[in-house]
């Protein structure tokens, strides 16, 4: 039987779009926090870029920053509440301001790296236009090992 050590893996994918799952769900900029939770839920989703109405890439939500709002709001911040007794807010004001993109021809092995690197389990790829067309997430990397 093989030792641990003795293994050695590799990507079944040589870049950045044999690894990406196409066509990503995107939340527009000036989506409520109550509608862009409905959506996390019905998609399951963990993340999804935010878009500015011209389709252009603006920044990244995730579950954590939808927590940190409900967080934030139980503390006591003031605003006339949503449905969900929270105050008002849009994703644009919930995401994080930086998308971590790579092209579509980018190799793998820097995909990984520049996953590592940056700390993030995501990276969207984008086009010349930086229109978003497909995701990485850490669990599509592994999917791709052998």
């Amino acid at each position: 039987m093989p030792q641990a050590t003795d293994a050695h893996l590799s990507l079944g994918a040589e870049t950045a779009a044999g690894l990406m799952r196409p066509n990503p769900p995107v939340i527009r900029h000036r989506v409520t926090f109550t509608d862009a939770l409905a959506i996390f839920i019905d998609r399951n989703l963990t993340v999804a870029p935010v878009i500015d109405d011209e389709g252009v890439p603006i920044g990244v939500l995730s579950v954590t920053d939808l927590l940190i709002h409900v967080r934030e709001s139980a503390a006591g911040e003031r605003g006339t509440p949503d449905l969900l007794g929270l105050p008002p807010v849009t994703a644009e004001a919930l995401m994080t301001p930086t998308v971590f993109a790579v092209g579509p021809e980018t190799p793998a092995a820097e995909v990984v790296s520049d996953m590592l690197r940056s700390k993030v389990h995501h990276l969207f790829v984008t086009d010349a236009r930086g229109t978003i067309t497909g995701v990485i997430a850490a669990s599509d990397v592994l999917a791709h090992l052998k």
